[in-house]
């Protein structure tokens, strides 16, 4: 499990760890039935309290992207239309934040059309 943590970001950081495993489920980076890091050692390996990686792990299960087991641990429970789903909310998200930098950042609709232009031909 690869996480990267921006503190500075207005959003959670157990939102953020939520997002980064469901974003790796989806890339198959998280394969069906594989065991995440207990929440101590996630916890220690990414610089955050035991609560924060709880609270992800608690809004994962809730959601059906991974499963415990008493004694066990937890484990990726893979949904090909869930995790499609969730790609569709955090791509639109992305949209949104984009957007917000163009417009604050005074570019015309031309211009952030050329940019996505741009990076959807790499």
């Amino acid at each position: 499990m690869d996480i990267i943590l921006r503190p500075q970001s207005e959003e959670p950081l157990y939102k953020q760890i939520y997002g980064q495993i469901v974003s790796q489920i989806a890339d198959g980076s998280l394969a069906n039935g594989e065991a995440l890091p207990s929440v101590r050692s996630a916890a220690r390996y990414l610089g955050v309290g035991i609560i924060t990686v709880k609270t992800a792990y608690e809004e994962l299960e809730k959601d059906g992207f991974i499963y415990t087991v008493p004694a066990k641990g937890c484990f990726v429970s893979f949904n090909a239309a869930q995790v499609a789903e969730q790609t569709k909310v955090f791509a639109e998200k992305a949209c949104e934040d984009f957007l917000t930098v163009c417009r604050k950042s005074g570019l015309k609709e031309e211009e952030i059309l050329s940019i996505v232009k741009e990076q959807l031909r790499r």
